[in-house]
């Protein structure tokens, strides 16, 4: 149930996820799993983010951090790294950082969660302590650690590379340089993203594809390279076989 929610979220029906991640909370509490809980509460937080209802994922990631903290190593890595990044997002800059020491600091724990979506490897906390940098207008320290999760995963075997996550954490770099007013090395990062298969282009990729577009600066939109950004990603979206909701 609980993949069942992330995949409704990924397909742009939060209010679908929501409801399967209901149920998966009554199942993970029956069993009485921290790591399951945990997950559960990550789960509803990238619903509710990518719903625009943002207050409530920062309290899905609260909830999830006690149960996380009881779970360790990388459950609790995600859910420090998550609420960081609310926090961030929502203006609280010293809590979100105090958050993200936190989550850098945490040691290696047993293994208690479900896997693959549902884990936080290096490189995928990388990828959002690289986002919360961006949040925290610190794009050079964004971009260092956003390339070092793409080196991350790019050096793995095809069967355990997460290429939802680097796709995402490319999208980071973009961000990352269109803030630092290199809008070359923008188009440059984001050209492997825009060649991401039609089957494969998560409703969250084209949610932050949208951010990338509002983040070009006016004076650059309307030519040079932030026309060739902003007509690049208008093109992909036009051919996406499905529209969020």
């Amino acid at each position: 149930m609980t993949f069942l929610a992330w995949v409704s979220t990924d397909l742009g029906r939060p209010d679908a996820a929501e409801g399967h991640a209901r149920a998966a909370w009554h199942f993970a509490e029956e069993c009485g799993h921290s790591g399951l809980l945990a997950w559960v509460c990550k789960t509803r937080q990238v619903a509710a983010y990518w719903d625009d209802r943002k207050e409530n994922a920062l309290r899905h990631a609260e909830h999830g951090l006690r149960y996380a903290m009881r779970a360790g190593g990388e459950t609790e890595v995600m859910l420090a790294s998550t609420l960081a990044l609310d926090y961030a997002r929502l203006g609280r800059g010293d809590e979100a950082r105090i958050m993200l020491r936190h989550a850098q600091e945490v040691g290696p724990g047993r293994a208690d969660y479900p896997g693959g979506p549902l884990s936080c490897a290096p490189e995928r906390a990388l990828s959002y302590w690289a986002d919360a940098c961006l949040v925290l207008s610190d794009p050079c320290q964004a971009l260092e650690m956003a390339s070092r999760s793409v080196e991350i995963s790019q050096g793995r075997p095809g069967r355990t590379r997460n290429l939802g996550t680097e796709r995402m954490t490319v999208l980071h770099m973009v961000r990352a340089h269109i803030d630092g007013g290199a809008l070359d090395g923008a188009v440059e990062a984001l050209a492997p993203v825009l060649q991401t298969p039609p089957e494969a282009r998560a409703a969250p990729l084209l949610l932050q594809l949208a951010e990338i577009v509002g983040r070009i600066p006016d004076a650059s939109r309307n030519g040079g390279q932030g026309r060739v950004i902003k007509e690049a990603i208008g093109a992909f979206c036009d051919e996406t076989p499905y529209t969020e909701g």
